[in-house]
């Protein structure tokens, strides 16, 4: 003690305070782990759970980086505009047919030049619709010959001849002029010619609608090894032309046909009133072409050019 002091606190010894804070620190770290067992491995439940919790912590954001935003101005709403309706073409003129009479001639409305495709189609349309089939025929007809008809169009006035050939077709006449049918062929080759030529005959006569007879001569050529003469015609005028000859018998008849589809669209074509002669689509045979393709006009006219009158 020092003098003069009322009273004296005793001093403890640095060894005992260091003592007691050991025994404090282990005491709570015993009561605090003596539950745990840090020698046997984590339980799969327990690494789940460690897993989960992870999870939650890192998928929410931290906010070191984060930046204020304020919220952005909405921009005024635009009004729809309504569409702008698109162009439409003008319907194409109409064709009155008013009374009709019983037959109709070949050349009806043959004078109305200027009309689009689609008017007439749209007059065979309204033709069949009241079962004037025979007139419907010719409006059909005047799409081929006529008028500049797209693809589709024409496609549509083929199946229109197809559906009113069997109405029946005026004659002006009862002689109707006849031409011939000749085809020069190898000398292997004439009996199969000829039949097919008879039966070429037939078939052209029904493609023109009964308007032309066509009678049938196959004779056989020294000068030809692999060719067919096919030439049509009457008396002294002839139009003719050489093909390939087919491998097979039963393909003559088709090939016949084929090459008189060919003289006649030549023929017409020098006809400048007439719309030239559409190409057949692949696979089309040649007596569908010259059916449905050569109008009953045209075939007047291709055998008006025989005429010796």
């Amino acid at each position: 003690m020092h003098p003069g002091s009322a009273s004296a606190v005793p001093l403890i010894p640095k060894w005992l305070v260091v003592l007691l804070a050991v025994a404090v620190v282990g005491s709570l770290w015993h009561v605090g782990t003596r539950d745990y067992d840090f020698l046997s491995p984590p339980t799969a439940t327990e690494i789940e759970r460690a897993r989960t919790r992870a999870s939650q912590k890192l998928a929410t954001p931290s906010n070191l980086f984060a930046v204020n935003q304020e919220p952005q101005a909405q921009r005024p709403v635009e009004e729809a505009r309504p569409a702008e309706p698109s162009p439409t073409e003008p319907p194409p003129p109409v064709i009155s047919f008013g009374k009709l009479t019983e037959v109709p001639p070949l050349d009806a409305w043959f004078e109305l030049k200027e009309m689009p495709a689609a008017s007439f189609i749209d007059l065979a349309s309204r033709l069949e619709a009241d079962t004037n089939m025979a007139w419907a025929r010719v409006a059909w007809e005047r799409v081929i010959d006529r008028t500049k008809a797209d693809d589709d169009q024409l496609q549509a006035a083929i199946k229109g001849v197809q559906r009113t050939r069997l109405a029946p077709t005026p004659l002006e006449t009862p002689e109707r002029p006849t031409l011939q049918l000749r085809v020069l062929v190898p000398s292997d080759r004439i009996q199969v010619s000829r039949r097919a030529a008879e039966a070429a005959a037939k078939t052209l006569s029904d493609a023109s609608s009964g308007l032309i007879d066509f009678e049938a001569e196959a004779k056989a050529s020294s000068e030809l090894d692999d060719e067919l003469e096919i030439a049509l015609g009457r008396d002294d005028r002839f139009q003719q032309i050489r093909i390939k000859a087919p491998s097979r018998p039963e393909h003559h008849e088709e090939a016949f046909l084929g090459g008189v589809f060919r003289l006649l669209i030549s023929q017409l074509a020098t006809n400048p009133e007439l719309e030239p002669v559409s190409v057949p689509l692949p696979g089309e045979k040649p007596s569908e072409a010259l059916a449905t393709r050569i109008t009953r006009l045209a075939w007047s006219s291709f055998a008006s050019a025989y005429d010796p009158s």
